[in-house]
């Protein structure tokens, strides 16, 4: 049976590439090939799209506990598009707005706790791989949250969306 039988959609696609991912021998893994280990030294590399999970409508909620820069360092990613899904929540005139900003309060909070920053610029992810600090690219999955106001890509610029 083809591959593509088995896992038709995208996201099929990356489970079961992440599952294979158990199965490589550990001779081959960043963290125990020093070959491997010298390209990504010297290679920005970036994981272009990974979700956090925001708790929409509850302002305070605890933050995922995982080590966020040290998954990063250990995965050899320099940084990380990290995108929450604002288009996935029900909501009416008005909300998308505010789901956008809960969205980027949590990740404000998030990033604070763990100690990493966004990546605003070309810079900012060299600068951050010469440290050996994973950076953050802030993305968003839709742009209803506009709602006929252009003026809102600055305001979320502002915050440090680069990806929408």
């Amino acid at each position: 049976m083809a591959l593509a039988h088995l896992n038709s959609s995208r996201r099929g696609f990356l489970a079961t590439v992440a599952a294979g991912t158990t199965l490589i021998p550990p001779s081959l893994r960043a963290a125990e090939d020093s070959r491997l280990a010298q390209v990504l030294a010297r290679t920005i590399s970036i994981d272009l799209h990974s979700h956090v999970g925001i708790p929409f409508g509850q302002p305070n909620a605890p933050l995922p506990r995982f080590d966020l820069p040290g998954e990063m360092k250990r995965t050899g990613f320099s940084a990380v598009i990290q995108t929450y899904e604002v288009d996935s929540v029900p909501a009416g005139p008005g909300e998308d707005y505010r789901h956008k900003l809960e969205a980027l309060d949590f990740e404000d909070r998030l990033l604070a706790a763990a100690h990493v920053s966004r990546a605003f610029t070309l810079k900012d992810l060299e600068t951050g791989h010469a440290q050996g600090q994973p950076r953050i690219i802030q993305s968003a999955e839709g742009a209803q949250f506009l709602e006929g106001h252009i003026e809102r890509i600055e305001e979320v610029y502002k915050r440090g969306l680069r990806n929408l």
